[in-house]
């Protein structure tokens, strides 16, 4: 784990936190910085962002929800989500729950706004609601018809989040932790 540490920070990332629990052991590491410029160094008590590692579990539970009936991964997003949204989003009534998965909606990616990320760093405490970070997405062209292409892109998971939402009748989240990670 020491040579993955090494090897991870020979490039321009600032600091990183890695653990590894087993039967056997654990490994809980931290090198680095939080703040570079006051060499305030990383701890193991700081907090990260859990950013992509969500797709997995959104993806995972619109799977199951898929499998029990619930939804439909053909089903188009005007189904499940407010004309207040779709109304905001190109080829909407073309996109499929399925192409938000794979990343082939087209849908532009709250990231790929530069307002995204000064409100971010301008406010890094603050916690964003889901909503509020699908405003830096909404209005915004696409970048090809829904199925003609590939582009990576965090407001379709965003996306599925909300129509998971919709589904469940609650946040999903809680489905994620009693169904997918406490069993």
């Amino acid at each position: 784990y020491q040579k993955i540490i090494n090897e991870v920070l020979q490039d321009d990332r600032p600091g990183i936190a890695l653990r590894v629990i087993t039967p056997e052991f654990e490994v809980f590491e931290t090198r680095g910085y939080v703040d570079w410029e006051k060499a305030i160094p990383l701890e193991k008590d700081h907090l990260f962002r859990a950013a992509s590692c969500t797709k997995t579990f959104i993806a995972t539970l619109t799977l199951m929800m898929h499998f029990e009936g619930r939804l439909d991964l053909d089903d188009t997003i005007t189904r499940y989500l407010p004309e207040s949204i779709t109304s905001r989003i190109q080829y909407a009534e073309q996109i499929t729950i399925r192409q938000m998965l794979n990343h082939t909606s087209g849908i532009f990616n709250t990231g790929d706004n530069p307002e995204y990320w000064a409100a971010q760093y301008g406010n890094p405490t603050k916690e964003w609601t889901d909503t509020e970070v699908l405003e830096f997405a909404l209005d915004q062209p696409a970048y090809f018809k829904p199925g003609t292409g590939y582009a990576y892109s965090n407001t379709d998971y965003l996306l599925a989040g909300l129509i998971l939402d919709q589904v469940l009748g609650h946040h999903h989240s809680a489905d994620v932790r009693s169904r997918i990670l406490e069993p």
